[in-house]
């Protein structure tokens, strides 16, 4: 009578599903995708989005190029720039063929390269009014030295909501506290407030205080 195979088996996958794990996680790919310091916006106020590559480096990159899509109704670009992620001396350039869509490239002609993770460039946007709408980035793509593509992840695209900024947040900075209070008095001896004194008292009375 043979003896059951539960105890081989159960070995076999105690060394096989780690060395299934470890595998995928050699081979991750880098994650490119698109942040801002809040889900938050305000109507007039600037906008700053930043292009990262981020959970694995990307390995001797040459240069890169993709497109950012938004809504015209919701957001007026103002500009994009490169940043440190970059090979030295790289050429950065961007196009507007259209409202709502921009064309960016980078590329190094000395075929410098660069590796790792971080912010590779910048976009700034002003929000026209409020609502609900997507960012997304699209059909981004990396190359090396030998014109090889590096694979990549791309996040489709970033929501914001987009709200009112509230008139007694005096600079601007999403949080009424005391540097408000300060401004308001100051525009307030001046004869200037943007807002009535009882607005402020009323709505923000530990400031007024």
């Amino acid at each position: 009578m043979r003896r059951p195979l539960a105890k081989p088996i159960g070995f076999i996958i105690f060394l096989v599903i780690p060395m299934i794990v470890f595998a995928n996680m050699a081979h991750a790919d880098p994650l490119v995708t698109m942040t801002s310091s809040s889900a938050h916006c305000y109507v007039g106020q600037e906008l700053k989005l930043k292009i990262l590559i981020t959970d694995e480096d990307t390995i001797n990159r040459v240069g890169w190029d993709g497109r950012i899509l938004y809504d015209p109704d919701y957001f007026s670009f103002q500009d994009i720039s490169a940043k440190d992620l970059n090979p030295v001396e790289s050429a950065f350039a961007f196009n507007t063929p259209d409202p709502g869509r921009i064309i960016v490239i980078n590329y190094n002609m000395q075929l410098n390269t660069m590796s790792g993770q971080g912010v590779i460039a910048e976009a700034v946007f002003i929000p026209r009014r409020v609502g609900y709408s997507v960012i997304e980035l699209q059909n981004f793509t990396f190359s090396d030295s030998t014109a090889s593509r590096i694979p990549v992840i791309l996040d489709p695209g970033l929501a914001l909501s987009i709200e009112e900024q509230n008139p007694a947040d005096m600079d601007g900075d999403n949080d009424i506290d005391g540097t408000d209070l300060s401004l308001f008095a100051k525009a307030y001896e001046e004869g200037n407030p943007p807002v009535h004194l009882d607005f402020f008292a009323d709505n923000f009375p530990q400031q007024a205080e």
